[in-house]
């Protein structure tokens, strides 16, 4: 018989055995893709592994599949939740009775490349990473590859300035890096950012993703709403400023909702602006800088990203780049300006 064990809040690990890897998988009403999930992780290359599902109340058969499969293979360990408590806390869960080295996450509609486990694993060991994710391909309702920067520096300075750049479901972690750090339950949207920042907050943490598609990631139509949208760009500024004011209290929400405007609705950066944004960059920057990060892409040259791809420019943010800079990208302050013009 499969080992199974209901739980409210809390457990304690369920195998007294210690794996290399514990996969965390929540489920919660995904009877028609979980078959192929957990096949996907059973016919991995790497094999001293534990799959710990958290069953969220599903009021489909979920659990039922899941038995079927443990039955089969004693390396699955089952939770069952009492009530309906969300992703967050399945997460949480399955991290409180995971017993392996490293964790890894993913959903129960997605699907792992048999090499997954493997190339993570390997990865993270030659280069010294505390979290590492990959690319993953779209399918469903869309198909396309997504692409994430590959080096610490880059995920930082991402996560900071714009949101997201290491996908949950792709992400092997170093356990001992959590450092009790979990999900937070307050987030149904953005939860797994809130993750990464208070991990990133720890300058001493390396991450990095694989340039390799190592899960295929369902799309599904709802995930595409301007609801959900608006919800995860809410919860990101929420996040972010929670995060950052705690480290700083001059950080107010009111600026990174501006940063947020900028970069998501195309709001053109008034004269009152400047000197308040560049306030709060020099802050991002300097929370999302390692002794490395600098070593290795100068800040200008992430600037005229930030400026030429990302913000919709005028002559203030033209100006509010070459303080930034500190008139070393000349050349390239020129063009933002001409483009500006002209856009």
């Amino acid at each position: 018989m499969p080992t199974v064990r209901t739980a409210p809040l809390t457990v304690t690990p369920l195998s007294p055995h210690n794996c290399k890897i514990s996969i965390i998988l929540p489920v919660y009403n995904a009877e028609q893709y979980l078959p192929e999930s957990i096949q996907s992780l059973l016919d991995q290359s790497f094999s001293d592994f534990e799959i710990v599902i958290v069953n969220d109340k599903s009021t489909d058969s979920s659990i039922d599949i899941a038995q079927k499969y443990a039955c089969i293979d004693d390396r699955i360990l089952i939770i069952e939740h009492i009530e309906n408590f969300g992703v967050s806390q399945a997460r949480n869960t399955a991290l409180s009775a995971a017993s392996g080295e490293y964790l890894v996450f993913m959903d129960a509609d997605d699907i792992s490349a048999p090499e997954r486990l493997q190339a993570q694993l390997d990865h993270m060991q030659q280069n010294d990473l505390d979290v590492c994710g990959s690319y993953m391909q779209a399918f469903g309702v869309k198909s396309r590859a997504l692409h994430y920067p590959l080096h610490d520096f880059e995920i930082r300075r991402n996560l900071y300035f714009y949101g997201r750049t290491i996908a949950t479901p792709s992400v092997m972690i170093k356990r001992n890096s959590l450092k009790g750090i979990q999900f937070n339950p307050r987030y149904s949207f953005g939860e797994d950012y809130d993750l990464w920042i208070n991990i990133a907050l720890n300058k001493t943490a390396r991450f990095g993703n694989i340039p390799k598609i190592l899960v295929h990631y369902r799309k599904h139509e709802k995930q595409a709403s301007r609801q959900l949208k608006r919800m995860n760009h809410t919860n990101m500024i929420d996040i972010l400023h929670r995060h950052l004011e705690s480290a700083d209290q001059s950080i107010t929400k009111k600026m990174i909702e501006l940063h947020y405007s900028l970069l998501k609705e195309k709001h053109q950066l008034s004269t009152s602006e400047v000197q308040p944004y560049r306030a709060l960059l020099d802050k991002l920057a300097s929370f999302s800088e390692t002794s490395k990060s600098s070593s290795e892409v100068p800040l200008a040259s992430f600037y005229y990203t930030l400026f030429n791809k990302r913000l919709n420019n005028n002559l203030n943010s033209w100006k509010l780049y070459n303080q930034l800079t500190d008139g070393q990208e000349h050349l390239k302050s020129i063009f933002i300006l001409l483009k500006s013009f002209y856009a």
